[in-house]
């Protein structure tokens, strides 16, 4: 009988001490962290816990990083308070195609705007670029700017407008007398470099040029 007695004590006892763990592991949780992933223009949100490093933050958002590929901060830090965001630059080789010449550009986190000033290239108005100039480079990407002229419109005595040539519209005075351009032709160096010059028929038959 006195057996029973101290048994039924023994596991009561035990009984105690595993509810005591118990609710001391519920005041003890680890803490939660909510992390920003900005790759690019794609933004991830994930939950992860405190004491989590960056690399196993990435590969549970399924987040491949490539070797040349930069992260901030690096993969091996550790998930705290202070650490809200982690941003990936991605390692980019990238082709820009103007004026009948390619060049060849490597980037990490750049943009197509960043591009096509490494390649010097002044875009202009009408000019058009065969991806979003904000948009972020991705390897192999193949970048093309076209440059594309207007025709001039031209007003005649009666107030009509009329089409000839290309360029942008221009009027001088000479005197009493108002010339036009009649025509405005872009002309490339033969070096390939993008430049040259406009050769302009003026109304009075006047031909000038003018580099750019």
């Amino acid at each position: 009988m006195q057996r029973k007695q101290w048994f039924r004590k023994g596991i009561f006892g035990i009984l105690c001490v595993m509810v005591f763990f118990s609710l001391a592991g519920c005041d003890n949780k680890t803490e939660k962290q909510d992390i920003r992933i900005l790759d690019g223009q794609t933004e991830t949100r994930i939950l992860v816990e405190e004491g989590t490093t960056v690399e196993q933050v990435l590969a549970d958002a399924e987040i491949f990083i490539g070797e040349k590929d930069v992260v901030e901060p690096s993969q091996d830090s550790v998930i705290a308070e202070n650490i809200s965001v982690i941003s990936v630059e991605r390692f980019a080789k990238v082709s820009v195609m103007a004026e009948g010449q390619t060049k060849e550009f490597t980037f990490t986190g750049g943009k197509v705007s960043d591009a096509i000033e490494s390649a010097q290239i002044a875009l202009e108005e009408n000019d058009s670029v065969n991806h979003d100039l904000d948009a972020y480079l991705t390897d192999g990407m193949s970048i093309e700017v076209a440059h594309n002229d207007l025709p001039d419109k031209t007003m005649d005595g009666k107030g009509t407008e009329g089409h000839s040539g290309k360029g942008e519209i221009q009027t001088e005075s000479n005197g009493d007398k108002k010339r036009k351009i009649v025509s405005k032709e872009k002309i490339y160096d033969c070096d390939g470099s993008g430049h040259g010059y406009y050769s302009i028929t003026w109304s009075d038959g006047s031909v000038e040029y003018e580099d750019f």
